[in-house]
């Protein structure tokens, strides 16, 4: 038999959760840019100067991981490829260099740290 205390509980647990995948941005509305898509992205191939915020996300399964890179700028998130590993930590300032690709991610062919 379920009681009150139990339901309670429950309901407790959800809301928890809820609001911390909310508040650690793991919720895609949670975040305040918007993500680029090829639609909203410049013309395939042409230059990319952006500054922003790096945010570097790394997703682990029993498949396998792999490492994503997004830039936060004032206005939007955009994804970035390296063609190596960068030695950057999420929020770092960087000034990145690169080409627009067809999927609204940015090829990165340079990039500098920006110190505050």
């Amino acid at each position: 038999m379920v009681d009150d205390h139990d339901v309670h509980g429950a309901v407790v647990t959800i809301v928890t959760i809820v609001a911390l995948l909310f508040w650690t941005g793991c919720a895609p509305s949670a975040r305040g840019g918007r993500e680029v898509r090829a639609q909203a992205s410049p013309a395939p191939g042409s230059d990319a100067m952006l500054e922003g915020t790096l945010e570097v996300l790394v997703e682990d399964s029993s498949q396998g991981s792999r490492t994503l890179y997004f830039l936060m700028t004032d206005d939007m998130r955009v994804a970035l490829r390296f063609s190596r590993t960068p030695n950057v930590l999420t929020g770092a300032r960087l000034r990145v260099q690169g080409r627009w690709a067809a999927d609204g991610a940015v090829d990165v062919t340079s990039f500098e740290v920006i110190t505050r």
